[in-house]
C-alpha cells in the first residue's frame, strides 16, 4: 500500500488505520483503510494498491477491459508507441501485435508499466492457465479509478513479477495529477475509507 501527499510548505496531520479480515476456511482476505485530514486545508494524496505476483509464463493478467497507457516508453520495451488502446493488445516498435495478458519467458528480459482506466469492473488479477487457479483483487471503480501494471519480466532488476496498482490517481507524478485535476483529494475534518478484496480460486 503507498500513500503520498503533497506538502505546501509544510507536513501534514493525518491519521491513517488498516484492518485486515481473515475468517477461517475462506478464500479470501478484506482490507479496510481509513484516513482522516487532520488539518484545517484540503489534502491532495495519491493512494494506490501494490501486490505483487510471484508470476510465471504459465500466468495470464486478467482485466475485464479498459483503455491502456504507457507510463514511460523509455522504460517499457514491449510497446512501441504512447498511443492508448484497448487492454490487452497494444503494438511494439515493429508495429507487430503484442497481447499484455501474455507474461514473457525471463530470458527475454522484458518490462513495461501502463496505467488502465474506464475499467468496466472493479478487479484485475492473474491465472495460471495450466492449473487454471487464480487470484483476483477486487476494489471500487469510484475509489480506484486507473489500475497500474508495472510489469518485469527478468527486464528491471532481474525481477520476475507483475505488480496490480489500483490507484486513485494517474499520472504517477503527484504534481502533474494534481494540477490535472486527477488526484485524490480530501477536505479538512473528512474521512477517505475503502477496502479492497483478495480471493483465491
Amino acid at each position: 500500500v503507498a500513500l503520498r501527499m503533497r506538502l505546501d510548505g509544510g507536513t501534514h496531520n493525518v491519521r491513517c488505520e488498516k484492518q485486515i479480515e481473515l475468517a477461517a476456511g475462506s478464500p479470501a482476505i478484506s482490507i479496510r483503510y481509513r484516513i482522516e485530514n487532520l488539518e484545517p486545508a484540503p489534502l491532495h494524496f495519491l493512494f494506490k494498491q501494490h501486490l505483487a505476483i510471484a508470476a510465471t509464463p504459465a500466468h495470464r493478467l486478467e482485466l475485464p477491459g479498459g483503455q491502456v497507457t504507457p507510463v514511460d516508453r523509455d522504460f517499457g520495451t514491449r510497446l512501441g508507441s504512447d498511443v492508448p488502446f484497448p487492454w490487452p493488445r497494444g503494438q511494439n516498435h515493429s508495429g507487430e501485435t503484442v497481447d499484455l495478458s501474455v507474461l514473457t519467458s525471463p530470458e527475454d528480459r522484458q518490462r513495461e508499466f501502463v496505467y488502465v482506466e474506464e475499467l468496466p469492473e472493479g478487479w484485475c488479477g492473474v491465472r495460471n492457465h495450466l492449473t487454471g487457479r487464480s487470484l483476483r483483487l477486487e476494489f471500487s471503480r469510484e475509489t480506484f479509478p486507473y489500475t497500474w501494471l508495472f510489469m518485469t519480466y527478468g527486464g528491471w532488476r532481474s525481477l520476475y513479477t507483475a505488480v496490480l496498482e489500483p490507484c486513485t490517481n494517474m499520472p504517477k507524478d503527484l504534481d502533474e495529477a494534481f494540477r490535472l485535476g486527477r488526484c485524490a483529494r480530501l477536505e479538512p475534518n473528512a474521512f477517505f475509507e475503502t477496502s479492497v478484496r483478495v480471493v483465491l480460486a
